[in-house]
């Protein structure tokens, strides 16, 4: 026996237990979002609050998406969900690792960018159009929103594009470096797993559509039910990662937010089946090439 396969990885009733695990997860996520929003009434945490609220209630409702592809085989945009699942939770916890400051960076980019789709030109070759819509005097002369507007403009007079400056790698380090290597390993192997497909079938390419489809090597010939089984197989470890992910999240809003430490117990409890999920899966691998 050489084959995960024959472990039961891609199999109907495994993905169903990844499935009922990442509901559990969601559940978990709203209640913590619920909980955030609660906290962010408070002054002390107003701006730390709002933010995690708005990362953690996106990811749950992708999650939700997730669960919906998954169950009705939509296994290549369940790939780019699992995606989007993944990038709000990694903002949700680099914005803890980095405090109150980045929390208050987010909100002040989000502000200042629903400003500017209010008047919009894109130009392309002789191809142009504008978004032109009526906004407020009083809005036009915010100083914070006019001071947020200036944070988010190159020197070369081009909007910012992203939030903060860290990329993803730097984000996960110093995520890594304040919350140890369980929650650090979790992400990266989410990252590893998904984030290089999810991308490129996201961005339509061949390798991307080949990938979905169960190809995962060059010139390979297979009949259709080893593709099958290897889109199963991609789909099972998908959930798997995005489990994982998730348990992380939870965990390190915990440390930051004592009224979310119990869902942090419950998380665990998840996160610990599916680590030990894994490896006894990689024992058994490893024990038939010794």
């Amino acid at each position: 026996m050489q084959d995960p396969e024959e472990y039961g990885v891609g199999s109907a009733t495994s993905i169903a237990h990844k499935i009922s695990l990442l509901r559990k997860q969601t559940g978990l996520l709203v209640t913590v979002a619920t909980r955030l929003l609660e906290d962010a009434e408070r002054q002390e945490h107003k701006a730390f609050g709002s933010a995690l609220f708005f990362y953690t209630a996106a990811a749950s409702e992708s999650a939700n998406s997730l669960i919906l592809l998954a169950e009705n085989d939509k296994f290549r945009d369940a790939y780019v969900t699992g995606r989007t699942v993944f990038l709000s939770l990694v903002n949700a916890c680099f914005t803890c690792a980095e405090g109150k400051q980045a929390a208050e960076r987010a909100l002040r980019y989000s502000s200042q960018k629903l400003l500017r789709d209010q008047r919009r030109k894109i130009k392309v070759g002789d191809l142009e159009m504008s978004i032109e819509a009526y906004v407020p005097a009083r809005i036009e002369r915010d100083l914070e929103l006019k001071a947020a507007i200036q944070e988010f403009t190159g020197r070369k007079g081009r909007e910012r594009r992203s939030w903060t400056d860290e990329n993803l790698e730097q984000q996960l380090g110093r995520i890594r470096a304040k919350y140890g290597r369980v929650v650090g390993g979790r992400l990266l192997l989410t990252l590893g797993l998904i984030y290089r497909p999810a991308s490129e079938i996201a961005h339509g390419t061949v390798y991307g559509t080949a990938w979905s489809l169960g190809v995962n090597a060059p010139r390979l010939t297979c009949p259709p039910e080893k593709l099958r089984w290897r889109r199963q197989f991609n789909l099972d470890m998908l959930l798997y990662s995005i489990c994982l992910c998730t348990c992380a999240a939870i965990e390190v809003i915990a440390k930051e937010f004592d009224s979310c430490a119990a869902f942090a117990i419950e998380s665990n409890a998840t996160g610990n089946e599916l680590s030990s999920w894994i490896t006894d899966i990689d024992r058994k691998l490893r024990g038939l090439h010794e």
